[in-house]
């Protein structure tokens, strides 16, 4: 047996309550929204750290709908602290996407910290300033010269958030950007 100390970590969670009912009046409910909505502020949750091999020195380009952006926050975190104000060109891409700016836009006062170095591209799919280019791939294709500097410059691409359709999209614009720019 082995000796383990415990420490108290404060961690921020971002976590989308999933409940509804189907057309069909079927109660679909996320894998932990039930344990979720018992948890009092306060609650204390058991949990482990183990390393990652993501690396922050790289360049990124971040893709990130709704709850999705709270890993790729945690990599923004790090790689702020580990640049220390320091300016970077070209900027490394996040491409967020959201609802509305007022309901939903998460964590949206405290990405203006990182301008320095992060171009930040949010985007509202129900919000009327938005509507010609409502969702991240959109963003992506129109963003596409900028991508491919960060691409050549051998920037690493984190999706992360919401599953089908989305990364396949994605993907699909990204092959846009490459065929247009790159040939």
């Amino acid at each position: 047996a082995r000796q383990v100390r415990s420490k108290v970590w404060s961690v921020d969670l971002c976590i989308g309550i999933v409940e509804y009912k189907t057309f069909l009046q079927r109660q679909i409910v996320g894998c932990c929204s039930r344990y979720v909505k018992t948890l009092k502020p306060g609650d204390i949750i058991p949990f482990a750290i183990t390393a990652g091999n993501l690396v922050s020195e790289d360049r990124h380009i971040y893709v990130c709908p709704g709850t999705g952006v709270s890993p790729c926050r945690a990599l923004i975190q790090e790689k702020n602290l580990a640049l220390a104000g320091s300016k970077v060109e070209p900027k490394d891409m996040i491409f967020m996407g959201f609802r509305n700016p007022e309901k939903d836009y998460l964590y949206g006062n405290e990405w203006s910290n990182y301008s320095s170095w992060l171009d930040v591209r949010p985007t509202f799919s129900r919000h009327k300033d938005y509507n010609d280019f409502p969702y991240v791939q959109h963003k992506i294709l129109q963003a596409g010269a900028e991508v491919c500097k960060l691409l050549d410059l051998g920037a690493r691409i984190y999706v992360c958030g919401r599953s089908h359709p989305m990364p396949s999209q994605v993907f699909d614009e990204l092959v846009k950007v490459l065929v247009q720019y790159r040939g």
